[in-house]
Parts: structure tokens; sequence; C-alpha cells
């Protein structure tokens, strides 16, 4: 029976031994059934005794004391009873703070049999420890190789010590070693510590099972002692500078079920007598500058081989045609021509990887046999053509389709719907055009990544994509969208909430490796993929403000809106979105004030507001820290650090403008008003006289009779006025008497005039 202890029970024991009181007792005094106890976590280096808390705790086969801050004074042979310890068979001690001298107390317990002291400080020679099987001393600062001691008895099976960094080579540390040592390591992990070449002495060792020198920076050929390691099962030689050819005396090892040599500086061929290893069933040799032929020959006796990976090898030419391999990535090999139709006849085949090459032509309709597909990879060849409406018979399983970085056209076939179970689409950089289809959000809701990045879809953005609750990655820039940006995106579930991911995914999916755009990087994410979040709506048309339901994705390390038509202010809730990494509004016609809260986003380290309206950046210790002036250009309001233009003539509008942020829907409602009045109005009288035409005719004739009065009325005033300053002035000349003139004005007017000219 296996306990992880409970929060309110560990505070209870605890709380017992900080007290010094013996009246509570221990919730761990009447468990004495189980076989592990678990405290991961639990930091108990507060506890006035640590013997204490042994005392307390029940005979128990297996301890985790993982992370609980432990140090050397807690395992001091002065205040533990070994009698506590006798029955722990399996004890660990990992990412703790013990430092120094290996503690003297572990060796007196005698029935341990698994120590795991990963993660501490130390740095000298361990301890005969007769009864070991285990031994992880991973992670410490142990300088040589002998200071592991394990050399010298003669029961250990499973030895790591990576990370260590040995400054000495390990050329003769196994010279001396004693028989029964050289029969008893079974699993030896030295990856990130050993340097120089591989050591001749390790050939000694011919009971290994495994053997891991990865990541250590070697050198040289591989050695022919390797060779001598008969039972040998697992080679990871990978992430090293060995050069020379793959030895043909690897035939000998008939137990390797993986040989993994990738990322070396190998050359030459790949050696035929590799098909006299029967239970070989992961080869990988990829990045290297191995050349030549693989043919039939190489797999004649390889039934057992499921994964093969070849790739970033540009001299490898193929002529195979075997069909059970389970995985085949041929990657970045500059493959010509089309893909070859032989791969039609692998019907065993998982994963397909045939992208980094210059393939072209279309994908072959014979891939229809291909029932176990899980993975296709095309991604970054020339391959042209329509995606086959065939797709949905390639595999009711496929899980991930990446054709991205081609020439593929035409709009998206309605059948890619009928894989409901696909997790990755990338068909990003291509030719497809017409509208991103509803479809899309309906029918493929397992959806992790959606990549439509760099075609010619144009329309809005359909809403059932707000349906992809699983979307770690939505990415559709760089196309010719309109519209506004769907509000229901807030509700994206993996973008809100940390869910740990979609369960069940499968190893070979935990693989993959995703391109993305971010901090304006083109960036490629591999087996970090899965907690990347990142949205991506730059280069397209549309329009409208940033949507506040954006801001509750707080998982988002990304995002780009860059590019587009967008209007008004950013959402002052941009402050939920902790996880921003990255961050690009530019090139829009955004405006108002940057918001303060910004400046809380603390994992923000590339920001671009660059090319809008807004107003004073605000004061805050993390854009402190972004002081690229480009960051804020062609915003000819904005002023403030690290503008050479200060705020000082300029006054922070916010209470103005959250005023004006609020009366701005009463003003859409008060025009809206007004616009309807209008049209109620004058088509409730237009109406009305189309389909009355009484009523047509008399409305004609009553206009007519007011038009003739008026017209009318205008005439007689208009006359009366003319005559009464025609008198006026007449009146004016009587006042200063000329005979000539006044006879004019007499004899030019009517006398029934005269009086206004006296009144």
């Amino acid at each position: 029976m296996a306990l992880s202890l409970g929060l309110s029970e560990l505070e209870e024991t605890l709380l017992c031994l900080q007290c010094q009181t013996e009246d509570k007792g221990s919730p761990l005094k009447n468990m004495t059934s189980f076989q592990l106890l678990d405290l991961m976590g639990f930091d108990i280096s507060f506890s006035r005794s640590f013997a204490d808390l042994l005392n307390m705790i029940p005979s128990v086969p297996e301890l985790h004391l993982t992370d609980c801050g432990l140090h050397n004074a807690h395992l001091s042979s002065a205040h533990l009873n070994y009698s506590t310890l006798s029955n722990i068979q399996h004890l660990d001690l990992s990412s703790n703070s013990i430092e120094g001298i290996f503690p003297s107390v572990l060796t007196n317990m005698s029935s341990l049999r698994v120590l795991d002291l990963w993660g501490n400080m130390l740095n000298s020679s361990v301890p005969i420890m007769p009864k070991l099987i285990e031994l992880d001393l991973s992670e410490n600062m142990l300088k040589q190789i002998e200071h592991v001691g394990i050399w010298r008895p003669c029961q250990p099976k499973k030895l790591s010590v990576s990370f260590n960094h040995f400054r000495v080579e390990m050329i003769h540390s196994l010279k001396n070693a004693s028989e029964c040592t050289r029969y008893s390591l079974e699993r030896l992990s030295l990856d990130y510590s050993l340097y120089g070449r591989i050591p001749e002495s390790l050939g000694r060792l011919d009971n290994l099972r495994e053997l891991d020198l990865s990541s250590c920076g070697l050198i040289g050929p591989i050695p022919k002692s390797i060779t001598r390691l008969i039972f040998l099962e697992v080679l990871d030689l990978s992430h090293n500078k060995l050069t020379g050819p793959i030895p043909e005396s690897l035939r000998r090892l008939v137990s390797l079920q993986a040989i993994l040599l990738t990322s070396n500086r190998l050359n030459g061929t790949i050696p035929v007598s590799i098909s006299q290893l029967p239970k070989l069933h992961s080869l990988d040799v990829s990045n290297n500058f191995l050349d030549g032929l693989v043919s039939e020959a190489h797999f004649a006796n390889l039934s057992m081989l499921k994964h093969l990976d070849t790739s970033s090898n540009t001299g490898l030419t193929f002529n195979v045609s075997h069909g059970w391999i389970y995985s085949i990535i041929l990657q970045d090999n500059f493959f010509n021509g089309s893909i070859p139709r032989p791969l039609c006849r692998w019907i065993d085949l998982v994963i397909l990887d045939l992208s980094k090459n210059r393939l072209t032509g279309k994908i072959p309709k014979c891939f229809v046999n291909l029932q176990k597909l899980e993975g296709m990879r095309f991604s970054s060849n020339k391959l042209s053509g329509v995606i086959p409406k065939s797709i949905a018979l390639f595999s009711s399983s496929l899980l991930r389709l990446k054709l991205n970085d081609n020439k593929f056209s035409g709009k998206l076939p309605r059948e890619l719907g009928d894989l409901p179970g696909l997790t990755i689409l990338d068909l990003g950089d291509n030719e497809f055009f017409g509208h991103i289809p509803e479809w899309i959000g309906k029918k493929l809701q397992d959806l992790m990544i959606l990549r439509l990045r760099g075609n010619n879809f144009m329309g809005r953005i359909p809403r059932s994509v707000c349906d992809i609750l699983e979307l770690h990655v939505l990415d559709v820039a760089y196309n010719n969208l309109t519209g506004t940006i769907p509000r229901c995106l807030g509700r994206l579930h993996a973008m809100v909430s940390d869910t740990g991911g979609k369960g069940g995914v499968s190893d070979d999916l935990e693989e993959e490796y995703v391109n993305q755009v971010m901090k304006g990087v083109n960036r490629v994410y591999t087996t970090s993929w899965q907690i990347v979040f990142n949205m991506d709506f730059s280069s397209n048309q549309l329009v409208g403000g940033i949507p506040i339901d954006l801001t509750a994705l707080s998982m988002l390390m990304g995002l780009n809106l860059s590019n587009n038509h967008l209007s008004g202010r950013i959402p002052e809730s941009i402050e939920n979105m902790t996880k921003l990494e990255s961050l690009d509004f530019s090139k829009n016609d955004l405006t108002g004030i940057i918001p303060p809260s910004m400046a809380t986003l603390s994992f923000l380290s590339h920001l671009n507001l660059s090319h809008n309206f807004f107003g004073q950046i605000p004061k805050g210790n993390q854009l402190h820290t972004l002081d690229d002036p480009s960051i804020y250009v062609w915003n000819k309001d904005l002023c403030g650090a690290p503008l050479p233009r200060n705020c000082s003539s300029h006054e922070y509008p916010t209470t103005d403008e959250k005023k004006d942020e609020t009366l701005r829907p009463m003003k859409v409602w008060f025009y809206l008003d007004i616009i309807s009045g209008f049209a109620t109005g004058f088509w409730g009288v237009i109406g009305v006289l189309l389909f009355k035409k009484q009523w047509r005719k008399k409305l004609f004739m009553f206009a007519e009779e007011t038009m003739d009065k008026i017209y009318v009325a205008v005439v007689i005033i208009g006359y009366d006025w003319s005559l009464v300053a025609i008198n006026r002035s007449c009146y004016k000349m009587h006042k200063q008497p000329n005979v000539k003139t006044a006879f004019s004005c007499s004899t030019s007017s009517p006398s029934f005039l005269l009086p206004y000219g006296i009144i």
C-alpha cells in the first residue's frame, strides 16, 4: 500500500513536533500496513528534531523525502536512531541541500537497496555500501569518476552520475576493477559528465545492458571495445562530436534494441552488417554526414525495427520496400522527385516524416493503404495540388497532419472534417483560398494546434473556432480575413486555465515539433510545444476593437494582432494575462492611454505598440525594462520614458476618457433613435402615397394651390416694398429742393404714392 500523506495530516504531525506536545500524537503512528510514504515538497527542516519525525514514522520499506529542505545536520549520526532506519529499502533524498562529504549514516542502513541523492551538492567519495543495487548521484558536484566508488562493491546494478562534469578524463578508471564489478553493473548513465574520448576501459563492464554517454562532447571514433558488451540493449552516444564511420563490429551486439547516434560527425555509409541485429527496434543516425545507398540488404533480418531516423544526412539514398517499420523519419535529406510510391506498401507505418526535402508533385492516392498512420509530416517541400478528398480514408486514426510550407492550393476539402482525432493541423504557408470553414470547429474539436497562416483565406474568423476548447495555438496570420475578432475566443478552455494538457497524448506525439512566430522570431518548439500558448491574427483586414474577453486567456504566452485596422483602446484588464511574454499591437488605429496595468506583466519581454495613436506611456517596473524606443514609434501623441518627449504638458486623461467610455453607448443609442424615427416617419408618409391614388391626387392639388398662393403673396409684398423705396428717395430730394430733380420725381411718381413720401 502506498501513501502520499495529505496536507492536513502532515500539518498536524509537524505542528505536534514544533510545539513539543505529546498529547496530540501522530496520525502516522497507527499506519502500519503501507509500503511507501511520500512527503515530497513538504518543508520539514523547521522541526527541532528530525529524528523525532523519523521515530513517528512506522516501519516503511520505501520513504521519499524529495525537496524537504534537508541538510547535513538532519542526517547526523548523533541525532538518528539506526533502528528507525533499519527497515528502509528505498530512500529518496533528492533535491535537498546535502553537501560536501557523503553522509556516513547512510552506510549503516542495513536494508538499503535503492538510494537517490539526485540534485544535492556532494563532492566526496562514496563509501562502500555492499547491499546497494541502485544509486543516483546525478546533478551533484563530483569532480572525478573515482569519487563514485562504485567499482568496489559487487552488488550495484544501476548507476547514474549524470550532470556532474568530471574534470578529469576517464581513461584508466576501470583498470583495476574487480571481477565482481565487471559482472554486476547493468545500467550506467554518464550523460553530461564525461569529456574527451570514450574510455576503452568501459568495454570491461561486459554485463552492461544500458550505456548512456549522450551530450558529453565526446570526440574521436567509436572504440571497438564497445563491441565487447555483448549483453548491451541500449547504446546512446547521441549529441557528441564523434567522428569516423559506424563500426562494422556492432553486429556482435546481438542483444541491441536501440542505437542512438544522432547529432554527431559520423561519416561513411550505414554498414550492411546492421542487418545482423535481430532485436533492433530503433535506429537513429540523424544529423550526421552519412552517405551511400540504403537498400533491402540493410533490413534483411530487422523484423523488429519500428523506428528509423536518417534525417539530416544529405548524401543518403534509399531503395527499400519493407513494410513493417513503425516510424520512419527521412527529413532534411535533400530527396528529389515525387513521394516514393513503395511507401504505400509500408502498411504498419504509424509515423511518416518526409519534411525538409525537395519533393515535388502530389500526395499519392495509394496512401489510402496506410490505415495505421497517426502522423503525416510533409512540410517544407515543393508539393502541390489540392488536398485529396481521399484524405479521410488515409487513416481513421490520423492525429497529426503537417503540410505547411509547400505549394498546396484550393479550398479546404470537407473530408478533413472526417478526421475527428486530429490534434495538430498545420497547413500554413501554402496557397489555399476561400473561407475558413465552419465545420473546422464543429468536427475537429480535439485540435491543439491550428495553423493556417500565410495563405489566401478571406471572410470572417468562424465562431465555431471557439468550440475547440483544447487549442494551444491559433495562428491565422497573413491572410485576407475581415470582420471583427470573435468575443467567444475568451472561452478557449486550455488558454484560460492550466489543465495540464490533453490526457492520453502518446509518446510519439510528445516528440512533435511546432513552428511558431514568438517575440518576432520564427521558433521551433519540440518537447516543450505542449506548454506553448499563442494566438496570432496579424497581417489581415480585421476591424473593431480588442475584445475584453481575450484578456481572460491567462495562459497565453504570445498575442499578435498587428497590421490590421483595429480601433479603440487596449483593455485595462490586460493585467489578467499574467503569462504574456510577447505582445504586438503595432500598425493599427488604436487610441487612448496605454493601460498602467500593463506594467504588472512581469514575464513580458517583447512589446510592440508602434504605428498607433496612443497617449502617455505608463510608469512601471516591467515597462522600464523594455527601453527600445522603436516599441513606440509613430504614435504622434505619445510621451514619457523611454521617449525623449516628456509628459509635463500632458494630462493623464484617465478620468475624462473613462467618462467618455461610459457615454459612448448612450451616444450610439441616441443616433440610432434619430435614424429609426426618420425612417419610420418618412416611409410612413411615402408608403401611404404610393398605395392611395386619391390621397396622392389631393396632396398634389393642395400643394399646387399652396404654391400659387405663396407666389402671389411674394409678388405683392415685393412690389409694395419697391414702391416704399421710391417714395423714400423722393422725400429725401424734397428736403434739398432742386427744381429739375423735384419735378422729375413728382412727375414720374403716381400721386397716390405721395403720402408715403411725407409720412
